[in-house]
């Protein structure tokens, strides 16, 4: 019994993994750890395994951090699989099935579809009535052709949902650009709103551009070349050699007589020299005198001089402005090496274009990173995870990352950090300051009953800090003071000042009218006992949750959770 899966949805749609060889296989971003990897960020090194186990198949969850779905329940144990369940790993959709589809052929050792097969559209019209031949010479569909004729378009891009011609490089763009003839048979490319854009020949592609025979295309890391079938080739040839007909015969007397005047010498002197010879001979003697002479006096006047150009520094006065490249030129060959972090794409844009005034350079071997998209990816794979979704990395300068957020607890920021180390690469380059806020909420606590304001209450979310409550008239400019010194805690981004400042008096909140005071007893003129609502109370009781501090001859004071309140009976 082989089961397969199918993929529905994601980067290899229509491919078809087959479990046949082996009792277990497993699937994640890594190829070199997994029988089948999938080249997805959203999916972990090693995600998920599939076993069998008493002739089932069964489906179980490799990842802590990603979640893995069977018909949208997610699998926190292993689960048997049974026929049309459909599995979501990241962004991938699989159908598991006993049954091969008939429209298939036989699977591939890999799991994979053959080129052809992820690019349908790549044969449909290679046939050879095609004029114009698009041949893909690098990125992952390197080797495939198709071929165009008049008055067909094709959609270039990475969705096969959008496009009619499926790259599979995530540097190309999901509708990147449409290629198209016209019923003259000429050939455009048109860049349809890009993120990396669409280049011919190294020249950006801004709208539609006519393309000729030979010229390259680039779109991402993939790059092809447009052929024009019908372009006149020129054909070298050599003429036959010369024919050597037939010799006009001598007598025979005539060459003997020849041949025995060129064996005897001559003497020079009877030798006749026209005089024509003797001016030709004559003023090619005067004229290479004159160029001797000429020759020599120009040694003599000028010395000559060998200008030297110094290429290195030459490089180095561009590179100066990107502080973190460094390079390496070879000055025979002509090959710049770069190495080093660019902000974002734009910067290395302008860092090309330098270059590319630089006449000697004959070939760059690029080695950069651009930070962009490496903060990008990972904020990607954190915001999977909903505890860190106020976590983002940003790059302030080239090379130097820095994670900022809050969590909640340690326990959260030793899970993210453990996060980071599996799935970062330049950790030596990252700075970690997220915010633990149970540490930040103890910290300013300390700060507020260290200052003498114990009955301020406070409230803290996302670096945001709101203070309220009451405090005496004449402790305005302490508090104050108190609260540049939360403004100035580590993880305080604002504090929100919404404490009321009274008298003595005026702070209690009056509840004469919620009580009815029926009497008092005293001990000289010390107010020792009150009947409130038929209660007899005295100093410390508590009367619905507040504490009685003291009693005075027309007054009750109160407390409760740092709030003062009071009860007037002077005039009941």
């Amino acid at each position: 019994m082989i089961a397969y899966l199918i993929v529905q949805k994601g980067p290899y749609k229509e491919s078809i993994f087959s479990l046949e060889e082996g009792q277990e296989w497993t699937f994640g971003r890594d190829p070199e750890a997994n029988t089948f990897a999938l080249s997805d960020p959203t999916v972990s090194r090693k995600h998920a395994r599939i076993f069998l186990d008493d002739g089932s198949y069964y489906l179980e969850n490799l990842s802590t951090i990603n979640p893995l779905l069977v018909n949208g329940e997610e699998v926190t144990a292993p689960t048997q699989l049974q026929e049309e369940d459909i599995i979501e790993i990241g962004n991938n959709t699989l159908k598991f099935t006993l049954h091969l589809p008939k429209k298939d052929a036989t699977p591939k050792e890999e799991g994979f579809k053959e080129l052809n097969d992820v690019l349908p559209q790549l044969t449909l019209t290679s046939s050879d009535d095609s004029r114009w031949l698009v041949k893909v010479i690098a990125g992952p569909n390197s080797g495939a052709e198709f071929g165009i004729k008049p008055n067909e378009s094709f959609v270039l891009g990475k969705d096969p949902d959008a496009a009619d011609i499926v790259f599979q490089d995530l540097s190309v763009s999901r509708y990147h650009a449409k290629i198209f003839s016209d019923e003259n048979g000429l050939i455009f490319i048109e860049d349809l709103g890009s993120k990396n854009g669409v280049f011919v020949n190294g020249a950006k592609v801004e709208g539609s551009l006519a393309l000729e025979s030979q010229d390259l295309v680039s779109l991402g890391t993939t790059s092809f070349l447009v052929i024009d079938r019908e372009q006149t080739r020129e054909t070298i040839y050599s003429p036959a050699a010369a024919f050597t007909g037939l010799v006009k015969p001598e007598k025979e007397e005539l060459k003997k007589q020849k041949e025995e005047e060129a064996a005897a010498p001559r003497n020079w002197k009877e030798l006749f020299i026209p005089k024509r010879h003797l001016v030709f001979a004559s003023i090619f003697s005067i004229t290479a005198l004159l160029g001797i002479a000429s020759m020599v006096s120009l040694f003599r006047v000028q010395p000559v001089t060998i200008s030297s150009r110094d290429e290195a520094k030459e490089i180095q006065a561009i590179v100066k402005k990107f502080p973190t490249i460094e390079f390496s030129f070879n000055e025979s060959e002509g090959t710049l090496f770069l190495v080093g972090h660019l902000l974002t794409e734009i910067d290395k844009s302008e860092l090309f274009y330098l270059l590319g005034t630089l006449p000697f350079i004959q070939s760059i071997e690029d080695n950069t990173v651009i930070d962009e998209f490496i903060w990008t990816n990972l904020n990607a794979l954190i915001s999977k995870n909903p505890k860190w979704r106020s976590i983002l990395v940003t790059a302030p300068k080239p090379g130097n990352f820095v994670m900022r957020g809050y969590l909640e607890t340690m326990e959260d920021v030793a899970e993210l950090a453990e996060y980071v180390n599996r799935n970062f690469s330049y950790l030596s380059k990252l700075s970690n300051e997220v915010v633990v806020e149970n540490n930040l909420q103890i910290e300013v606590q300390n700060i507020l009953i260290s200052e003498g304001f114990t009955n301020v209450t406070f409230q803290f979310s996302s670096g945001e800090l709101i203070v309220s409550g009451r405090a005496n008239a004449g402790e305005e400019s302490a508090f104050n003071k108190a609260v540049s010194i939360l403004e100035a805690v580590p993880g305080v981004r604002v504090v929100r000042n919404f404490v009321i400042f009274t008298g003595e008096s005026s702070s209690k909140i009056d509840l004469s009218k919620n009580y009815t005071v029926m009497g008092t007893s005293k001990y000289g003129d010390v107010s020792q006992f009150v009947l409130i609502n038929g209660r007899i109370l005295s100093d410390g009781d508590i009367l619905d949750g507040m504490r009685i501090t003291s009693i005075d001859s027309y007054r009750i004071n109160l407390e409760k959770d740092g709030i003062k309140y009071k009860i007037d009976f002077n005039n009941q």
